[in-house]
């Protein structure tokens, strides 16, 4: 008989190593700072990454004016949705970082801020809320859409100059940092204390 060799298919592998990719990753915890030693600029220099999506929802109308036949001035105006889409894993750096809060910027244009939040709060790590907090009758909504059924409102946040309402499908986001980077870091360090003549006379017993 023949036997059968199994050849992986190249989006096989490509979702392996992402999966490998997401699983060293980690949250950035004040623990994990402690020890690594990380002081506010290395925490700038880590590559890192948001644990859940974010959308950003903002409603807009377009007003066109236009003259009919009968000269009358007609004003229509058009609902549109604008959307700012922050899928989880996507790479963030850190442009300000704080003991308990860092900025940290997905593109040139603005940024978000993560908080940091204990255990006691349910995730332990730097966490994104939105700067305003949702009413009781806008968390009841949700967002329309097919990729965005069944998400939720929670709060509403400035981004780019503009204010969007901030929905969420699972957990607030936290930041994680990817272990081969804090690599690095780990650098076994000490300070010579130097010899002096004594020290020598002492070894020898005189």
């Amino acid at each position: 008989m023949f036997g059968f060799r199994f050849i992986p298919t190249v989006a096989a592998i490509l979702v392996a190593m992402l999966l490998s990719n997401c699983a060293s990753r980690i949250p950035l915890t004040k623990a994990l700072i402690r020890e690594y030693n990380l002081t506010y600029t290395d925490i700038k220099r880590l590559q890192l990454y948001i644990s859940d999506d974010i959308l950003l929802e903002q409603e807009a109308k377009s007003v066109n004016k236009d003259i009919d036949q009968t000269h009358s001035l007609k004003k229509v105006e058009d609902q549109y949705i604008k959307r700012v889409y922050f899928k989880r894993q996507t790479p963030c750096i850190a442009v300000d970082a704080a003991a308990d809060k860092v900025n940290v910027a997905f593109e040139p244009a603005d940024n978000l801020t993560f908080t940091y939040e204990t255990a006691a709060t349910g995730r332990e790590g730097f966490v994104f809320r939105p700067g305003k907090k949702a009413t009781k009758e806008e968390q009841s909504s949700k967002s329309d859409g097919s990729l965005f059924d069944n998400w939720r409102i929670v709060g509403q946040q400035t981004y780019a100059d503009s204010t969007y309402n901030v929905i969420l499908r699972d957990e607030y986001p936290l930041l994680l940092v990817d272990q081969a980077s804090l690599r690095t870091f780990l650098v076994e360090s000490r300070t010579v204390p130097g010899m002096r003549q004594s020290d020598m006379d002492k070894s020898k017993g005189k």
